[in-house]
């Protein structure tokens, strides 16, 4: 759950996972009578684990900008492990809105001096940062990534109050929600003014 403290603020947090393998061995006696012995086969089982993290603080980051909290804390990330990462997922809703910058994964992959490896954004609205976990996780069930650094990063300072709002209000629906005016403030409103009334609530005992 965002308040609206953290939507009009400036957070970054890097996860940093890789996969490794051990082995179960698995025997079966053979004893049909033309033929003795003990049939082996290795099994390969996945772990997958999280090998650093970094965080910056949530606040108002005027001198830093999107890149720099995504670079600070990635590299807190790497410090934390043993290993370099295969791959950069880059999960951001609103950099093309607050900062007027897409490619974002490039960029910072760049500035990490890793160029040479993979790297996309993905935006799910609020779920951005879960989804990119998420697609970390199935990614690196695959035989050729061993290790991914995922990042998710909003700034939004850069914005004033009426931009912000209209900024989280991206998410919803065009044609419908934007359309009629609505906005992720008065959806909160509306829920809160419902729940209070479903069941017997005062406003001062849900704040």
């Amino acid at each position: 759950v965002w308040s609206s403290d953290v939507w009009s603020s400036d957070v970054c947090v890097c996860v940093f996972c890789f996969v490794f393998f051990f082995f179960c061995q698995a025997e079966d006696g053979i004893r049909d009578s033309p033929v003795t012995g003990v049939q082996t086969c290795a099994l390969p089982i996945l772990k997958i684990k999280i090998s650093g993290t970094g965080l910056t603080k949530i606040t108002d980051h005027w001198s830093k900008s999107l890149v720099d909290l995504s670079v600070e804390s990635a590299k807190q990330a790497i410090s934390e492990s043993t290993i370099l990462p295969d791959m950069i997922i880059f999960a951001n809703t609103l950099s093309s809105y607050s900062s007027s910058q897409e490619n974002l994964s490039t960029i910072i992959s760049e500035k990490l001096g890793l160029s040479n490896i993979d790297s996309f954004k993905i935006e799910s609205s609020s779920c951005s940062g879960a989804m990119a976990v998420n697609i970390a996780h199935k990614l690196l069930h695959s035989d050729d990534i061993e290790s991914i650094l995922v990042i998710g990063s909003e700034k939004m300072t850069d914005l004033s109050p009426s931009e912000t709002i209209k900024a989280t209000t991206l998410g919803e629906s065009y044609e419908y929600t934007q359309f009629f005016g609505i906005t992720m403030n008065s959806l909160y409103a509306l829920f809160s003014r419902l729940y209070m009334e479903n069941y017997n609530i005062s406003s001062e005992a849900l704040s």
